[in-house]
Parts: C-alpha cells; sequence; structure tokens
C-alpha cells in the first residue's frame, strides 16, 4: 500500500469537515442548538471530539459556519439574475430560485427558523441575520422600484414576510403546494400568467 498523497489527505480533511458540518446541521435543526452537545456531534459524525475541535474552536463557530454555507446560497439568488436586464423577468427568476433553493434545504431552514424564534439564541448570530437579510431587503427594494410599484420600500417588507411565511409553511406541510403559490407570486408581481 502506497502512502496518501498531499491531495488524499486534502480530501480526507475535507470529508470530515463536510461530515461534521452535516452532522451539526441535522442535529441543531432537529433538537437545537442549545440541546446538541459536541459529544452527540461527534457520535453523528462518527468522528472524534478532538477532530472536531481540530476544525472548530466551538460549537458557536460550527453554527456560524453553518449560517455563512446559508448565506451563500442566498445570496446567489440576487447574483445568478444580475445579467437580467428586465426587473420584472428578473423578480420572477429569483422566485424560481427560491423555490429550488427551499425544496432543496429543509433542514437549512428549520435550523433558520428555530435560530429566529429562540429567544435564547447568540446575540451575534441574530446581528449577523439581521444585517444579512437588511441587504438583501434593499436590494429587493430596488428591484421593486424599478418594477414601478408605488411604495417600494412597505411592498418589500410584505414580500419578504410572504416569502418567510412560504418557506415556514413549506416546511411543516408535506403537501404544501409550493409550485402553485410561487406562480401566484409570479401573476402578482412579474405579471405572469
Amino acid at each position: 500500500m502506497s502512502p496518501r498523497t498531499p491531495e488524499q489527505f486534502r480530501e480526507m480533511r475535507d470529508q470530515s469537515r463536510e461530515k461534521i458540518l452535516q452532522s451539526a446541521l441535522d442535529l441543531f435543526a432537529t433538537q437545537g442548538y442549545h440541546a446538541t452537545s459536541i459529544e452527540q456531534l461527534a457520535k453523528q459524525a462518527e468522528v472524534s471530539k478532538g477532530l472536531i475541535y481540530n476544525y472548530f474552536h466551538s460549537k458557536e463557530t460550527i453554527l456560524e459556519e453553518l449560517i455563512r454555507i446559508g448565506f451563500e446560497k442566498i445570496d446567489r439568488i440576487p447574483a445568478e439574475t444580475d445579467e437580467i436586464s428586465d426587473p420584472s423577468e428578473r423578480l420572477c427568476r429569483q422566485f424560481d430560485l427560491y423555490g429550488e433553493l427551499l425544496s432543496g434545504q429543509e433542514a437549512y431552514w428549520q435550523l433558520y427558523t428555530q435560530l429566529m424564534v429562540q429567544p435564547t439564541v447568540l446575540e451575534t448570530v441574530r446581528q449577523r441575520f439581521m444585517a444579512f437579510f437588511n441587504a438583501q431587503l434593499e436590494q429587493m427594494e430596488t428591484l421593486l422600484e424599478e418594477i414601478g410599484l408605488k411604495n417600494p420600500a412597505l411592498e418589500v417588507r410584505i414580500l419578504a414576510a410572504i416569502l418567510d411565511g412560504i418557506g415556514f409553511h413549506y416546511f411543516i406541510d408535506e403537501a404544501y403546494p409550493l409550485v402553485e403559490v410561487l406562480n401566484y407570486l409570479k401573476i402578482k408581481y412579474c405579471g405572469e400568467n
């Protein structure tokens, strides 16, 4: 048996780190952040506690990394539509991308929902969420203004609440008609039939 190459070691490290993050996401989403211990995380990921601490300084840094990954995924929505010049068409495509993001990331949305409603959530986490989503709201408000809505500042708040509600209901209702609801939003905001 030949010794492992640096690339093989890097791949093993990446796989271990990914296992830890996926296990943390699953446990934080189902048990809650505060109820999950590093011991449980190590058992779920099938790694030692020491290995977890090789990658992350604390449980909080694991949570912060999960949040960063989630923000990256959400940030792709406006980025992937920047090339679309028609604002209605751009918004319509963003609704599609939102649906794709929801349907593939149930554990992340479960964690997000828990973090936002827990009074004991870390204040730094809450501040990061709010700063990120305020930036998202500003981008969306500009888009609604380009579409020509009369009060884009108010409309963006209403739309954000609708999208949060869609995510929440999609998460709790196995039969939630996600495609139909998003199609309704396209008709309402984009004029698409």
